[in-house]
C-alpha cells in the first residue's frame, strides 16, 4: 500500500484552540465535556484516534500512560498535532504517534487495539457501518468503539448524514453491542462494545435524557427566534424614526419571518423524531417486560426445587438427630444400669454364662439336652 495519501481540502478543525477557550468560553466548555468524556471511556492500554484532528484527545490519553496513534486524511492537522506533541514531557511523547493515514486503506500491521475513537467523523462519511464494521475487526474482545457527532440538523457542507438516537442504534453490528450513550446538547456520544451484553439502554432513564436534550436543543432556538423579533423590533423601530419608505420597513418583517419559519421546521422535525423514538421505546419495553416475565417463571421453578430439596435435606437431618438422641438415651441408661448392684451383677453373670456355655444358642442347647435326659 503506498504511503502517500490524498491531500483532503476542507477547513482545519481547529478542536485544540476550543479546547482552550481560544474560540469562546462556551465552546470551549462543550468541546472539554465531550473530550473528557471520550477521555473516560477510552478503556484498556492500546488506543486508535480516527480523525484525531489537532491530536488533542490522543495527547491527553498520552498523558496517562496509554499507548495511542492518532490519524487524519488532513494534512495540516498531523503536522500541527506533532508540534503540540512537542510540547509535552518525553515521557508522553513515548506514548503517542500520528500519521497521514486514511482509516479504511490503513492495515495497520496486525494491531488490535483495545478502544477506537471516532470523534466528530462518522457525520461526514455516507456510509458509517463500513467504518464501524471494520473497527470491530481491529478491537480486542470486550473493547469499545466510542462515537462523537452532532446531534440532530447541522447544516455544515461537509456534513452527509444527520444524527439521532435511532440513526446511532442502527450502528449496531454483528457482535458490537451499544452500551452508553450521552447527550450534549447539539452532540451525542455513544459507546459500542465488542462481545454479548444484556444491558437495555432503551429505558425509562433514557427516555428523559433525550426528552431533556430536546428541550435543550429547543429552548436554544426559541431563544435565537426571540432574540431575532427583538432585534427586527429594534430595526423596524430604528427605520421609522428616520422615515424610511414603506417597502423598506416591509422588508425587514419578511426577512425575518422566513428565519421563524425555519426554525419552526426544525423544532417539528425533533419532535417527530422525539415521538417516534417514544414508540420505539414502548415496544423494546413490552419486549423486554416479555422476557423478563419468562425468565422470573424460570426462577421461581428454580426456587422451588431448591425449597423441596433443602426441605428433604431438613426432614434427613432431624431424623439423624432423633435417632442420635435416642442413641444418646439408651446409652445413659446402660451406663447407669452398668454401675448399679443389679446391674453388675446381671453383668456378671452373663459373663459367667458366655464363658461356660458359649452365649445364648450354647446355653438353650444345653437347656434342651437336660430336658430331654430328665
Amino acid at each position: 500500500m503506498s504511503e502517500e495519501v490524498l491531500e483532503v481540502r476542507k477547513p482545519l478543525d481547529r478542536v485544540t484552540e476550543a479546547y482552550f477557550d481560544e474560540m469562546g468560553t462556551e465552546f470551549g466548555n462543550q468541546t472539554r465535556n465531550r473530550i473528557h468524556w471520550v477521555c473516560e471511556k477510552a478503556e484498556g492500554e492500546n488506543i486508535l484516534d480516527v480523525g484525531c484532528s489537532q491530536g488533542i484527545t490522543s495527547i491527553l490519553l498520552g498523558r496517562e500512560g496509554k499507548s495511542v496513534l492518532g490519524i487524519d486524511l488532513l494534512k495540516e492537522s498531523i503536522v500541527f498535532a506533532e508540534e503540540a506533541l512537542q510540547n509535552e514531557s518525553e515521557l508522553t511523547k513515548k506514548y503517542v504517534g500520528f500519521k497521514n493515514a486514511n482509516f479504511i486503506e490503513e492495515s495497520f500491521d496486525g494491531i488490535i487495539f483495545d478502544s477506537i475513537i471516532f470523534g466528530e467523523v462518522l457525520e461526514h462519511i455516507t456510509d458509517p457501518k463500513r467504518f464501524i464494521k471494520k473497527a470491530g475487526k481491529l478491537i480486542s474482545e470486550n473493547g469499545n468503539i466510542i462515537v462523537t457527532v452532532p446531534f440532530g440538523i447541522n447544516d455544515y457542507f461537509d456534513h452527509k448524514k444527520t444524527y439521532y438516537l435511532n440513526d446511532l442504534l442502527n450502528l449496531q453490528v454483528e457482535d458490537l453491542v451499544m452500551t452508553d450513550i450521552k447527550f450534549f446538547g447539539k452532540w451525542v456520544g455513544a459507546v459500542y462494545h465488542k462481545g454479548k451484553s444484556n444491558k437495555s439502554l432503551l429505558d425509562q432513564d433514557m427516555l428523559k435524557a433525550l426528552e431533556a436534550n430536546f428541550y435543550q436543543v429547543e429552548r436554544s432556538i426559541m431563544d435565537n427566534i426571540l432574540n431575532n423579533n427583538n432585534k427586527s423590533e429594534s430595526e423596524r423601530g430604528i427605520t421609522q424614526k428616520n422615515g424610511r419608505n414603506a417597502s423598506d420597513q416591509g422588508n425587514l418583517p419578511l426577512n425575518n419571518l422566513i428565519d421563524e419559519e425555519g426554525y419552526k421546521k426544525e423544532v417539528n422535525k425533533l419532535k417527530e423524531n422525539e415521538n417516534r423514538l417514544k414508540e420505539k421505546i414502548k415496544k423494546l419495553e413490552k419486549q423486554n417486560k416479555n422476557k423478563l416475565s419468562a425468565a422470573e417463571k424460570k426462577f421461581i421453578l428454580e426456587k422451588r426445587k431448591k425449597v423441596q430439596s433443602d426441605k428433604l435435606l431438613l426432614d434427613a437431618y432431624n431424623k439423624e438427630e432423633r435417632l442420635l438422641k435416642t442413641h444418646s438415651s439408651l446409652l445413659k441408661r446402660y451406663e447407669a444400669l452398668k454401675t448399679s448392684k443389679l446391674g453388675n451383677l446381671t453383668i456378671n453373670y452373663w459373663k459367667w454364662r458366655r464363658k461356660y456355655f458359649g452365649g445364648k444358642t450354647s446355653g438353650s442347647k444345653i437347656n434342651r439336652s437336660a430336658t430331654r435326659n430328665n
